[in-house]
């Protein structure tokens, strides 16, 4: 409606529009003016235009002397910025101030209302019992109504004696505050939240927001727990550039609850529990990118804790990391350092001690090049590592401080592995693409020299540092079957290929490093579909091992694209990308033993997105052990930034080499995501649900209601884990009237 008006103050038309005095007079049914007393009198339908201010209204009276305007009956009074209604208003035009009597004033989404308002700027009003809200609903879903209001729209109002009224229903009564009329970010207090847990009781939240300048800000927010005690949290975020940005996070608090519900086995004198994280990523000159992720916690038990602060719940480390990179359109070189914070501890103040760091990871790689005028091309990598840990260097597992070559494994020093590589792409005929390559990889390696203190050195019996090399020869095929149907909006393109890999030599010198245990897998190829456990021989990581050294893999890739638009318009969507492999190892089936398994899980990979839905899946099927692991999820979206997600994953434990599996080492979860709007309510859901202890492992729950009017919403939400129970709700005003970002699952929790 109010637009409407304003649509029509500016095109109203002129054809019996006059001037006096610079006044645009239109549409007034009778106008007389008195030359003595130098006033212009208007009734009927007036219409009042002055430099960019309109006034209509019944009837009105121009004192040219005093240049003032008085408009009386059903007045409407319109800037650019600003709309107002009343019954009667007095205005000097020459100073641009006025009364507003028994209406309301309005700026965008902002307004307040009262029996007397004064304007008494451009955009300053001043007003006695007066109501104030950026609610467009009527009547308002909140207010704060207050016995003064001063306000300046594009900045704040400031209220005394004020109340907060939901619906007209006085809710909660504050002296005086100072609330933002502005889109701009400002700096105030925004709204309190509450939550109820277990471990904490009650706990309420008052943040403080500062717009620090036009590139930065914080907040700063008191939250005190019924039983756990204060908690000061500090956000801090800022921006350089579209591509610079960074934000940081920290947390403080003396935790009551702490010494009794941490599993330490000796009394705990310090409860000061915090958590920093940081991260931040620069563009530098020269094609150089600085990348940070710090991520720091007083204990161990924190990320259960407070999950919703520190993001590590169910993770087995804590990572940092810090990186410089070039990528420069020939070569690409970064510098990454890696520190681990073991989670994996049941003591919470436990050391780091047995973590292992990469300090530093040097990785540079050499583009594809083209030798000459030739169809050969070749590229080079260099991958150094310095592995590091706090104090000792292998894992002592005799406790004696010794170090045995023979059982227990280094897990500090220094590898570089450098693999130069030639490759030339071939076309037989107009069907088959072959791609031939032949890389040389060497490892050279370097350990401290001792082990702890003045224990003895590393492998003292060895002249040479341990050194692995080898030659990797492969060769691809590849062809496609194309096929265009649906009248031309629908393509399938099919990718049959076959690879031949090989290593011709293989070379490694006589060293403890190379263990027994080691060599007796040599050959067993690793299936990354299997997590890393305590039981894992391994030195550093698999690279250290050689896996698969003469095999085939054969697979096809499937790929449906939907054409929509015109042909000078056109865009090409993948719908569909289906993917099938699996290898044969030739060293596996020499072997004369009845648990050879030359053929690898058959492993089954699906995207489909198309319109309102999507579907992803992956399954690995292992042939001898007649088993599938699988993850699988099914989407819908209904609309924009909402969905509905089922998702099943099985898995058992497979051991290579045993064809019996145990059922008793099978998960089944079902995994239920969702993120809805209707009307004014807002839902979103995870759930992890175990068929096999059927019950639910981790879950998270919560509403939003956002009135008509879009000033204000109420966040209701529960997060259920093995840890705690913890309800929280959150009420916040908009007092712009805007929401800065859209609906989201996580804006709930």
């Amino acid at each position: 409606m109010l637009v409407m008006i304003s649509v029509f103050l500016l095109l109203i038309h002129f054809a019996s529009a006059i001037t006096v005095d610079s006044f645009i007079l239109k549409n007034a049914n009778n106008m007389e003016r008195d030359t003595v007393a130098n006033t212009v009198v208007l009734q009927g339908d007036v219409q009042i235009i002055y430099q960019q201010q309109y006034i209509s209204a019944d009837e009105a009276v121009i004192h040219l002397k005093t240049q003032t305007v008085e408009a009386l009956g059903n007045v409407i009074y319109t800037t650019p910025e600003i709309y107002a209604e009343a019954d009667k208003m007095f205005f000097n035009y020459d100073n641009n101030t006025g009364i507003i009597y028994n209406g309301y004033v309005q700026s965008g989404q902002v307004s307040f209302e009262g029996e007397l308002i004064y304007k008494i700027g451009d955009k300053e009003f001043e007003a006695s019992d007066a109501n104030y809200s950026s609610c467009i609903s009527c009547p308002p879903a909140w207010m704060f109504s207050g016995s003064e209001i001063k306000a300046t729209f594009g900045g704040y109002a400031r209220i005394k004696n004020t109340v907060l009224r939901i619906v007209n229903i006085p809710i909660f009564w504050f002296p005086y505050i100072i609330v933002p009329i502005k889109n701009e970010r400002q700096t105030g207090v925004l709204a309190p939240s509450h939550e109820i847990s277990k471990q904490g009781g009650n706990a309420f939240a008052i943040p403080f927001y500062w717009a620090i300048n036009d590139s930065s800000d914080m907040t700063f927010t008191l939250k005190n727990y019924e039983l756990r005690g204060l908690k000061t949290l500090l956000e801090y975020r800022y921006v350089l550039s579209p591509s610079s940005r960074g934000i940081m996070n920290y947390a403080y608090i003396k935790d009551e609850v702490f010494p009794e519900s941490a599993r330490h086995p000796s009394p705990i004198d310090k409860r000061s529990r915090w958590f920093f994280t940081y991260k931040h990523t620069y563009e530098l000159p020269s094609y150089f990118e600085h990348r940070a992720d710090i991520n720091l916690a007083s204990d161990l038990q924190y990320p259960y804790d407070y999950l919703n602060e520190f993001d590590f719940y169910r993770e087995p480390s804590i990572p940092n990391r810090v990186s410089l990179s070039r990528y420069h359109p020939d070569y690409h070189i970064s510098m990454d350092t890696f520190h681990h914070t073991n989670l994996l501890k049941t003591d919470p103040l436990a050391d780091n001690e047995e973590a292992v760091h990469m300090m530093p990871h040097i990785r540079w790689s050499l583009k594809n090049r083209k030798f000459g005028k030739s169809n050969l091309f070749y590229k080079m990598d260099l991958d150094y590592t310095n592995y590091a840990r706090s104090t000792y260097s292998f894992d002592d597992e005799d406790n004696d401080f010794v170090f045995d070559s023979g059982t227990e494994n280094v897990r500090s020093g220094q590898r570089l592995i450098t693999r130069p590589e030639v490759f030339v792409p071939l076309q037989i005929g107009n069907r088959f693409d072959v791609l031939a390559s032949m890389a040389y990889q060497n490892h050279y390696y370097k350990f401290p020299d001792t082990a702890l203190g003045d224990t003895g050195a590393l492998y003292a019996d060895s002249e040479e540092s341990p050194s692995q090399e080898f030659l990797q020869t492969r060769i691809s095929f590849r062809t496609l079957f194309s096929k265009v149907f649906s009248n031309g909006s629908m393509r399938h393109k099919s990718l049959p290929y076959l690879t031949y890999t090989k290593l011709p030599h293989v070379k490694r010198n006589d060293h403890p490093f190379w263990q027994d245990k080691i060599n007796e897998i040599e050959n067993e190829p690793y299936n990354t579909d299997k997590s890393i456990g305590d039981d894992d021989i391994l030195q550093f990581d698999f690279r250290d091992r050689l896996v698969q050294t003469d095999y085939f893999e054969y697979g096809i890739n499937n790929i449906f694209t939907k054409k929509t638009g015109t042909d000078l318009s056109a865009n090409y969507n993948d719908i569909l990308v289906w993917r099938i492999f699996q290898r044969y190892d030739f060293k596996e089936a020499e072997k004369d033993d009845a648990r050879a398994e030359p053929f690898s899980n058959i492993t089954n990979e699906i995207q489909y997105r198309y319109g309102r839905w999507g579907f992803n899946s992956i399954a690995d099927y292992y042939p001898y052990q007649n088993r599938t692991n699988s993850n699988s999820t099914i989407s819908f979206y209904p609309k924009s930034n909402n969905y509905i997600s089922l998702g099943y994953n099985q898995a058992f434990e497979i051991n290579r080499g045993e064809r019996y599996v145990s059922s008793r080492s099978e998960n089944q979860d079902i995994l239920l995501g969702m993120a809805y709007s209707f009307g004014s309510f807002n839902i979103a859901g995870n759930f992890e649900y175990s068929a096999v202890t059927y019950d639910f492992e981790d879950y998270r729950y919560g509403i939003q209601y956002m009135p008509p009017g879009d000033c204000w919403f109420l966040s209701i939400s529960q997060v259920v884990n093995s840890q705690d129970i913890v309800t929280k709700i959150n009420f916040e005003f908009l007092f712009d009237g805007k929401r800065k970002d859209r609906f989201r699952a996580d804006s709930i929790f």
